[in-house]
């Protein structure tokens, strides 16, 4: 992990020797999940992925006047078979949410690692564009859990109840992830391992091209929040890097009469984002709508090759209601790509969501769903929460992916699952 993060991480802890208030917090977990029919790399058979990962965070927040100081950080272990036979191990310690808070009366500044959440939709949300993505998390657990912490530094200026403008800072890129651990042999990796032919497949070297500490690769933003009668809305910039690499297949020269091996080059190049957001209540319903422009993006058009400068529009809308022990929702996000020299595509992505609360909240049944009609792909996930005794839960998780064209949900088409999890939190 980075320098900043640690050093966040440190600061949380000479807090807490100096007198927290209240004992850290957390949650100790076990998961075993299995994708019994993963695609081997190539394309060429299947073959199942089985999985135990192990999961601690601890929290702790000190207050003293005007400054709060929070800390907390997570071991994430892991020992699996995946796309081969042979078994898989992997751990990591990282700080989370590792801030120091500042508040005055009408402002407050915040610095340290955390996560920073813009938009209002579920689940796709296009102006959350801050935190990158833990892609394993987004598909177990839901993007909330999947957003992973960045190094930041930001002000608010709150005038009113009414009005407040937040910027925000990010010195250093960290990009989204297929999976935190051994993230190369994950089973939800998009990343291309081979070059196949008639002759048979080559593997691929990669190469990851990211942006480093410097002045001109600062990235921030800044969004505007106002309460209008019974409608809270915001209008946001951003200037920052593609969170998610690209990808493009190069050949090296031949040198030597020797046969080169191709490449794949991983980048992340700047976008620029405007972006805008409402939300109202009209009767029982939460009605909410989100917008994002990107005016300059590099744009993926065809896979192994180089991206291409172009422009970007997102929209959706969303509604909501609470009744009793229910919970719906329903988004529809509809995407424009414009890269330069290539044709235009549209395509429209819905997001479904049902909860159930049983016996006082002890029991909890969600089932989501993400579709996009026009590739004909989709995702599904059905899952139930127990709990056995105070602070003890189990987690049940089944999962299916469809489609038959080249987005990313078709491509996930052989990572069917199902989880366990218990979960202890104290």
């Amino acid at each position: 992990m980075t320098w900043i993060g640690w050093a966040a991480l440190l600061l949380g802890m000479l807090a807490q020797t100096a007198g927290a208030q209240g004992r850290p917090t957390g949650v100790v977990g076990v998961t075993a999940d299995s994708l019994p029919r993963v695609q081997r790399p190539g394309g060429i058979g299947e073959r199942g992925a089985h999985e135990v990962r192990w999961h601690a965070t601890a929290r702790t927040e000190w207050t003293q006047g005007r400054l709060r100081l929070t800390a907390s950080g997570f071991f994430d272990a892991l020992v699996a078979r995946r796309q081969s036979s042979t078994i898989t191990t992997a751990a990591i310690v990282r700080p989370e949410d590792v801030v120091a808070e500042l508040r005055f009366d009408k402002a407050d500044v915040r610095v340290g690692y955390g996560r920073v959440v813009w938009g209002r939709l579920d689940e796709v949300q296009p102006t959350d564009v801050i935190s990158p993505i833990d892609l394993t998390r987004f598909f177990l657990d839901g993007r909330s859990e999947a957003r992973l912490a960045v190094a930041h530094a930001r002000t608010r200026w709150i005038p009113s109840e009414r009005f407040q403008i937040e910027t925000v800072l990010v010195p250093q890129f960290r990009p989204s992830t297929f999976d935190q651990l051994d993230e190369s042999s994950s089973p939800f990796s998009l990343r291309p391992t081979s070059v196949c032919a008639v002759a048979g497949c080559v593997p691929l070297t990669f190469e990851s091209q990211r942006p480093d500490v410097r002045w001109s690769h600062l990235q921030g933003g800044t969004r505007a929040s106002v309460t209008t009668g019974r409608v809270d809305w915001a209008v946001s910039a951003y200037r920052g890097f593609e969170g998610q690499a690209l990808y493009d297949v190069a050949v090296p020269a031949v040198g030597d009469g020797q046969p080169a091996a191709p490449v794949l080059h991983g980048v992340h190049p700047r976008f620029t984002m405007l972006g805008a957001d409402a939300e109202t209540v009209k009767g029982e319903w939460g009605v909410r709508g989100e917008m994002a422009w990107f005016p300059s993006r590099s744009l993926s058009v065809r896979d192994g090759e180089p991206a291409v400068a172009g422009q970007s529009l997102s929209a959706g809308v969303g509604v909501d209601r609470k009744a009793g022990a229910y919970r719906v929702a329903a988004n529809t996000v509809w995407t424009r790509r414009a890269p330069e020299r290539h044709a235009v595509t549209h395509d429209v992505t819905v997001v479904g969501i049902l909860e159930r609360n049983f016996a006082r909240e002890t029991r909890i049944l969600r089932a989501v769903g993400v579709v996009s009609p026009d590739e004909g792909s989709g995702f599904a996930r059905l899952s139930t929460s127990v709990n056995l005794r105070d602070g003890w839960w189990v987690d049940a998780v089944a999962g299916m992916f469809w489609g038959a064209g080249t987005d990313a949900l078709s491509r996930l088409r052989s990572r069917d699952l199902v989880s366990l999890r218990l979960k202890v939190f104290y």
